[in-house]
């Protein structure tokens, strides 16, 4: 049935075209066109749909309810893709939730753009996106770009824009300058700076594990010490600080109970180790510095390296190790061009100012006293000499094995195994020397002695005349490289057969010269 500007009275019956497709019932599918009378749907409009009402607190104003038993939803077609656009609609707008487009504004809306969701507000300025939570503002974007959590205004600058107000969880890993974090906290290309806005708190970077815990503390502190308050339980810290002097550093400080003992501290010039032992490849150092490896030094470097890189001359060039206590203090040094230079170098309170070399069992082998004079009290040495009434021989015999009353014996190295005879106890030069005197004798004789090794050949290395009563003979000596176990003995010769009856005295030793 078709009516034309008419009005419909009463039940009609089979399709109604009313006004010529401005409304248009579908009978056999129970449909309704408005601008078309081919409707698609149970309600089909081609044009434009407008709901108006007065503002209900209840009902709001004008509204589209969808009641649908098992889900409600609107459909919008694959056409029209596109940015937000100022002047003209953007294609890719499909809700627009309050139309302010112009010149140099977009509506608030929501569309497409190249099968992205965008969501758009009119300008950067003033309009911003938020998110509620009830009535509370939990996050906003604003329109230049910060994303600020946590409070409902800017807490930083346009340079930054995340900012969040509170904590936050993160259970992967936060890359900052790196698009592949393999931490928790990833840094690459920066740096990581905890900071405070005054001296009364302490940024702090906490590690956890096992219950062991490390700290960072940064304080700015004036006057000459530092005492910031640590957390109890905490295992160890570095605590940076600055002082009245502009000395800065770091303390490295334990504890396991809240009170800190400083381990070490360091400042732009000294490292300060106030009290334990330091190990340096032992974890179990057992005095003030222990220096411990296994493989074998380079001989150029050594173990402990002490270096003057000056490239001056004379005492700028000295680099030196220096051991002091009350009576003074000693230099192990590189002296200038010169070489090694090893010595006393101060003495207070008393203080002798020697030098000991000591050897075996921390027995002195050298000592050089302070007025410079050497000694050598363990270099191996002797002195023996006879009784009155020497009996000599004619020819050569062994004129030693009688003289057997020894002086001195330093090592015990003469007489032990055969009398009269000296054992080399190491391998050196040695000095032997003879010297004798008569008494009381008017008989005329020739004497000669000699040093012999290991029982060799003699060598007439001095003699003397006895027929003058009560005259001295002369001294000499020989010099004879030996080593290790050879023995030497001393060699008499004389002319005659004869027992000295008055007195007929013999000494002879020998010493290590080096």
């Amino acid at each position: 049935m078709s009516q034309t500007k008419a009005q419909l009275v009463g039940p009609v019956l089979g399709d109604v075209n009313y006004d010529s497709g401005t409304l248009f019932v579908d009978s056999v599918n129970n449909r309704i066109g408005i601008g078309t009378t081919n409707p698609s749907s149970q309600l089909h409009i081609t044009g434009q749909f407008q709901s108006t009402q007065a503002n209900s607190t209840t009902t709001g104003g004008g509204q589209i309810y969808l009641n649908g038993a098992t889900g409600n939803r609107i459909d919008f077609n694959q056409a029209g893709v596109a940015a937000p656009t100022f002047t003209t609609r953007s294609a890719g707008t499909k809700l627009v939730l309050y139309p302010t487009v112009g010149a140099s504004a977009v509506d608030f809306a929501l569309g497409i753009d190249d099968f992205t969701l965008w969501y758009s507000v009119p300008e950067t300025t003033t309009h911003q996106f938020k998110w509620y939570a009830g009535t509370t503002n939990i996050a906003t974007l604003f329109g230049t770009g910060e994303l600020v959590v946590g409070t409902t205004s800017k807490t930083g600058t346009a340079s930054q824009p995340l900012q969040v107000t509170g904590g936050a969880y993160i259970s992967g890993n936060v890359g900052i300058g790196t698009t592949n974090p393999t931490e928790k906290l990833h840094v690459r290309d920066g740096r990581l700076l905890v900071e405070t806005g005054g001296s009364s708190t302490y940024g702090v970077i906490s590690g956890f594990a096992n219950n062991n815990h490390l700290q960072t503390f940064r304080a700015n502190i004036t006057g000459s010490t530092n005492s910031p308050t640590f957390t109890a339980g905490h295992q160890m810290c570095f605590v940076e600080y600055a002082e009245a002097n502009d000395s800065t550093g770091w303390f490295f400080k334990t504890s396991e109970t809240g009170t800190y003992d400083t381990v070490f501290k360091i400042s732009r010039a000294n490292i300060t180790y106030p009290s334990g032992n330091f190990g340096i490849g032992t974890t179990n150092p057992d005095t003030n510095l222990h220096i411990q490896r296994a493989s074998a030094q380079n001989d150029a470097n050594g173990i402990l390296k002490i270096e003057n890189t000056n490239t001056s001359s004379g005492v700028q060039t000295n680099s030196s190790l220096i051991a002091k206590n009350k009576f003074g203090f000693s230099q192990f040094m590189q002296w200038e061009n010169y070489g090694l230079r090893i010595g006393s170098r101060g003495i207070s309170n008393g203080g002798l100012g020697e030098v000991h070399f000591t050897c075996g069992n921390d027995n002195v082998g050298l000592r050089i006293d302070s007025s410079g004079r050497v000694t050598k009290p363990y270099q191996p040495a002797f002195l023996a000499y006879n009784n009155q009434g020497f009996a000599f021989a004619g020819g050569w015999y062994n004129l030693s094995s009688s003289i057997t009353t020894e002086a001195y014996d330093i090592g015990g190295n003469y007489g032990t195994s055969t009398a009269g005879r000296f054992v080399a106890p190491v391998a050196g030069r040695y000095l032997f020397y003879f010297g004798g005197f008569s008494v009381g004798n008017t008989i005329d004789a020739r004497y000669a002695v000699s040093a012999t090794v290991n029982g060799g050949s003699q060598s007439y290395i001095g003699g003397g005349n006895y027929s003058l009563v009560d005259t001295p003979l002369s001294g000499y000596s020989v010099i004879h490289n030996l080593s290790v176990n050879d023995y030497v003995e001393l060699q008499g010769f004389s002319a005659i057969a004869t027992t000295w009856g008055g007195g007929h005295y013999v000494y002879w030793g020998g010493y290590l010269l080096g």
